[in-house]
């Protein structure tokens, strides 16, 4: 994980509290970092969505083969079942309304 984003992650976990037994939705979630630390939290279901072909790719990468960990392209949806849903940095790349 890169080192700038230590402290916002440190933050939301801070923030949600214990995540044992949960299930997570995290839209816009890039690389997986954040789900890869909820998995090691003790998250049951962790389901990532991206828009980008390469995030998701290196999302897959770096998560070694963890089938714990579910990565979905294109549009943001709920699953049925999960109990909690993140959103990190998408609404930053949202471009302001005209």
């Amino acid at each position: 994980m890169a080192l700038v984003l230590r402290p916002v992650h440190e933050t939301l976990e801070r923030e949600v509290g214990g995540v044992s037994g949960m299930s997570v939705l995290d839209v816009g979630c890039g690389t997986g970092d954040m789900l890869r630390r909820l998995y090691a939290g003790g998250a049951s279901r962790l389901v990532g969505v991206d828009a980008s072909e390469g995030m998701l790719k290196a999302a897959a990468n770096l998560n070694g083969g963890n089938n714990a960990i579910e990565f979905i392209g294109a549009g943001a949806t709920r699953p049925t079942g999960v109990g909690g849903v993140r959103r990190g940095y998408l609404l930053n790349r949202i471009p302001p309304l005209p």
